[in-house]
């Protein structure tokens, strides 16, 4: 009984490669570097922010 249950589960298991897995993980990628941009950009926007800030001081 538990030998055909780990078979049944082996048939229903996908291997890490396919097609569906590639494409999710391409598109995960895309994601965190879209993140990665957005979060520079908004540190660089938020420097240039206080830069011109104290600039405007002197």
């Amino acid at each position: 009984m538990d030998a055909a249950m780990r078979k049944k589960s082996i048939n229903y298991a996908q291997p890490s490669n396919t097609p569906q897995n590639r494409r999710i993980e391409s598109e995960s990628k895309k994601i965190e570097l879209r993140l990665e941009e957005i979060t520079i950009k908004k540190i660089l926007s938020a420097g240039a922010s206080l830069t011109s800030g104290v600039l405007r001081k002197r």
